[in-house]
């Protein structure tokens, strides 16, 4: 591959042939070095500290590096064949020509491409950013000052953006550097906060206190034990309580020294915001052992739509809130509960707030703390959730546990087995799905000319599943067809 060949794919790419130069990278991934190089090329000796500075064609070539970014991703998640040495050998080259050589702002840009590609750093350019200071370039005084008024500005356009809601301002913060060291990830949230005294932006020190990287968490429940109510409210207050036993027991300590300097600083619980919950059912189980809710709620600041998703033996998988939707999408969202197969019906509160209890309480005992998304789910749906969660957890079973064999309603019955933590009991609780290269053969042999196609023919489309459950998840997994589809 050359340099004029990346350049081709770039003008593909800016006239919309965005799925051709998709297809293309993912057939060769070595595409990515080259337009990494002639990206490093084009932007080398520039001084820019926003990407609005740069030009059309540099914007195309940095949009199509983030997509191939993202193929690479995906094919190293389907631990596809030489996948994930071509993502380490292009993460050296990273840390070799951009990090280590100081490169200014090309160090951040790379960086929040693969952010944005949600591209896992690996270890070797892991240890190039621990070494190098995360900004490698100096800021003379009416730079900074410059760089402290635009900072200013974006977070004031967060808050209107976001009606004041610190849930979605800290997830929108926390996506912006996630891929960076918890250190500086910490001194980065840490410079927000001083950028606004607006009481959404004070609340953001206690959603941090439940990051996922220890140091940010120990940072900023150290940071409120000594600030006390210069950094948190009532509201930050109620949160620390509730995400106490959600910590490490190590970390507790820190929660209740945070707690008693809010509470002399004359801070008080502030009550959980009214909402109207109108929906809430369950998923039926995928084929991963996943199952979970999803749900949707009217309050003040408009109609928001949420999930949540455990699987056996892990713990909480994914949780999520989409805040400020449209009539047009909450409808969409109301209609799709009640008439696909995808859920298995109406779910009370509490058995929700149970499998909450239970997710939380299995990650926990592998080291794994809810994310602030859990939190938020938390409040919404009450401060049952908000106490010991394996104990919350064995005393719903105690309840359950009496009744779970009588086999009267099937989904009930389901329901009342994940519940009672008896997944293993059925193979349809456990993971039954399949991804690798064997599975595409089968596939792109069944399908055969129809597997280029977006919307391939719906005969080709059964038998290539039937073939991929014939052939691998039945042989794989040791059971008949009738025990899977009894289910």
């Amino acid at each position: 591959m050359s340099i004029l060949h990346a350049e081709k794919l770039i003008k593909m790419y800016s006239v919309g042939n965005i799925d051709s130069v998709a297809s293309l990278i993912a057939d060769d991934f070595f595409q990515i070095e080259q337009i990494m190089i002639l990206f490093l090329r084009e932007i080398d000796g520039l001084e820019f500290h926003s990407s609005s500075e740069l030009s059309d064609w540099q914007m195309n070539i940095w949009q199509t590096l983030q997509m191939g970014f993202d193929e690479l991703r995906m094919a190293v998640e389907r631990e596809r064949p030489r996948a994930m040495a071509i993502m380490e050998r292009l993460q050296a080259i990273i840390a070799r020509d951009v990090i280590r050589k100081n490169k200014g702002p090309a160090s951040l840009i790379f960086l929040q491409i693969l952010n944005e590609a949600s591209v896992e750093i690996l270890p070797v350019l892991r240890r190039a950013i621990n070494e190098t200071p995360v900004i490698p370039f100096e800021l003379d005084n009416s730079a900074q000052t410059n760089a402290l008024l635009q900072g200013r500005e974006m977070l004031n356009k967060l808050v209107k953006s976001n009606a004041g809601d610190s849930y979605a301002i800290a997830s929108a913060l926390l996506a912006s550097i996630k891929n960076l060291p918890a250190e500086s990830r910490f001194q980065s949230l840490l410079m927000t906060l001083s950028l606004s005294q607006e009481p959404c932006v004070r609340e953001l020190a206690g959603i941090f206190c439940i990051d996922k990287d220890a140091i940010v968490r120990k940072s900023f429940l150290k940071l409120l034990a000594d600030a006390g109510a210069n950094l948190g409210t009532g509201v930050t207050l109620r949160r620390l309580i509730g995400m106490r036993n959600w910590l490490p027991e190590i970390e507790r300590p820190l929660v209740d020294f945070a707690v008693k300097s809010l509470k002399l600083a004359g801070a008080e619980c502030a009550p959980l915001q009214a909402v109207e919950l109108c929906k809430l059912v369950s998923y039926s189980v995928d084929g991963s052992g996943g199952w979970g809710f999803l749900g949707c709620l009217k309050s003040h600041s408009g109609a928001s739509v949420f999930g949540f998703i455990s699987r056996v033996n892990y713990g909480i998988r994914d949780a999520w809130i989409h805040n400020q939707v449209s009539k047009s999408e909450y409808r969409h969202v109301e209609i799709k509960m009640k008439a696909t197969k995808e859920f298995w019906g109406s779910l009370s509160v509490n058995a929700a707030v149970t499998l909450l209890n239970y997710a939380i309480a299995t990650g926990l005992k592998e080291g794994r703390v809810p994310s602030s998304e859990v939190l938020q789910l938390s409040e919404i749906l009450g401060h049952q959730v908000f106490q010991n969660p394996e104990s919350a957890f064995e005393n719903a079973l105690d309840k359950i546990r009496a009744r779970v064999d009588c086999k009267s309603d099937f989904k009930s019955y389901c329901l009342e087995v994940v519940l009672a933590d008896r997944w293993s009991k059925f193979p349809i609780f456990e993971s039954w799905f399949e991804d690798d290269t064997v599975v595409d053969n089968i596939v792109c042999e069944a399908l055969g000319k129809e597997v280029k196609k977006w919307n391939p023919d719906s005969k080709c489309l059964a038998a290539a599943t039937q073939r991929v459950f014939n052939e691998v998840v039945v042989k794989r997994n040791g059971v008949s067809v009738c025990e899977y589809w009894q289910y």
